[in-house]
């Protein structure tokens, strides 16, 4: 039987960079006693497949991982059993049961959800809240984004002396930006956007792309960006794709 996990990154827990969070699981899986099924040959692991990686130093709501497993008594007992042997900051919140042949969590990643929060010395709200209207009133937003394939490519055509392709390649943000609002509540920005191995949009390059021309330059450090959901098709959330048992 293969499960989806829902888990959240809070804390010092969101300085865990990926590959780390993989092998945390694959130990927390031994020690919840979770019956994981492993792949057979010289180096057997366990048949695991995480979701759209998340970048060091953002927190989550909505991280996921599917997992095949002999077997399991019920959703709430992985839950609990996991949650039981886990560090601080990071929490298992959901587990269904796939169904039969379903994607698995990386190739279903369609669009993704995210609060950020500014300093203030980046920008005032006035001005954020201007510009997060600009944006929803405009027909485009033409803006640069970097083209990472061709710039691994430049490298070894730098080196060889060949012809370089373009680092940057221009999109309309319009087109893959499908919700952008100023949340009070929360006091930041709020944003679905395209996410997934197709069409990947950073909140860094939407907020970079808000910012008046005169305000200060921000960093990474300025910005807490936390992932609020990952969806499938039709704006699902991964969870759904499953059922409780």
């Amino acid at each position: 039987m293969k499960l989806r996990i829902r888990f959240t990154k809070h804390g010092t827990a969101r300085f865990i960079g990926h590959l780390d969070t993989q092998r945390y699981f694959q130990k927390l899986n031994r020690r919840a006693g979770i019956n994981v099924v492993y792949s057979e040959g010289f180096s057997p692991h366990q048949k695991m497949s995480f979701a759209m990686p998340l970048s060091v130093g953002y927190e989550s709501d909505g991280e996921y991982f599917d997992m095949e497993v002999k077997d399991a008594a019920s959703s709430e007992a992985v839950i609990s059993s996991m949650n039981a042997n886990s560090a601080e900051g990071i929490r298992v919140t959901g587990c269904v049961m796939l169904p039969e042949g379903s994607v698995n969590a990386m190739a279903s990643v369609r669009a993704a959800d995210y609060l950020v929060r500014l300093k203030s010395c980046v920008a005032d709200e006035s001005d954020i809240t201007g510009a997060v209207e600009s944006f929803n009133a405009s027909e485009s937003f033409i803006v640069k984004k970097e083209n990472k394939k061709a710039a691994k490519r430049n490298k070894g055509k730098h080196r060889a002396g060949g012809e370089e392709s373009p680092a940057f390649t221009e999109i309309d943000l319009k087109s893959f930006v499908y919700e952008l609002r100023y949340d009070n509540s929360e006091n930041g920005i709020f944003m679905k956007v395209s996410a997934g191995s197709a069409d990947n949009i950073k909140p860094e390059l939407v907020i970079g792309s808000l910012m008046p021309k005169d305000a200060s330059v921000f960093t990474p450090s300025d910005l807490m960006i936390t992932r609020k959901e990952l969806y499938t098709d039709g704006m699902t959330p991964l969870i759904d794709a499953g059922r409780v048992f």
